[in-house]
């Protein structure tokens, strides 16, 4: 389907087409649709909505489409668009919210580099390993770190099966 009239609708650095644009005819009639294979038709999509989306689902709704339109377009739920929507005019952009809680203290690459030292050397301190690995934070913290990974610190190291005091 061509658009006659170029009109088009930018949102956060997209362009989308207006909605009053006048649209050429189809060469062939599209075939009536199956009410059956509306009513099962899934949304499959899940988890937050991309910055793509946000900007198509704005484009539609300022181009005074309604929210089934946008949902059958951006093939999201009417309860996702309608709650975004709110939210934006609520908010005033389009950001989602920083996740409730405290932040960790040790980033996954601290813990990596706390248990590939302690591997290393199983005798060190934890003091000492705190200070070399993560000196920010505290050395109950490093020990709740190794216990999360599943490592006893003064855990014994593993000995040869053919030992020669054993025979």
């Amino acid at each position: 389907m061509e658009i006659y009239n170029r009109n088009l609708y930018t949102v956060l650095g997209q362009k989308f087409p207006d909605s009053n644009a006048i649209a050429a005819p189809s060469p062939k009639p599209s075939p009536p649709r199956n009410p059956s294979h509306t009513t099962t038709m899934m949304k499959h999509t899940t988890g937050r909505l991309s910055e793509f989306e946000k900007g198509e689902i704005i484009a539609l709704h300022n181009s005074n489409h309604s929210l089934m339109e946008i949902e059958t377009k951006v093939n999201r739920s009417r309860s996702t668009i309608h709650d975004f929507l709110s939210r934006y005019h609520e908010r005033g952009h389009i950001e989602n919210t920083p996740a409730p809680g405290r932040g960790k203290i040790l980033t996954p690459q601290d813990r990596r580099r706390l248990v590939r030292e302690t591997k290393k050397d199983r005798r060190q301190p934890l003091r000492e390993l705190r200070n070399l690995v993560a000196p920010h934070c505290s050395i109950r913290t490093v020990k709740r770190a190794l216990a999360e990974e599943d490592i006893k610190k003064w855990q014994a190291k593993k000995k040869s099966a053919f030992d020669k005091k054993a025979c």
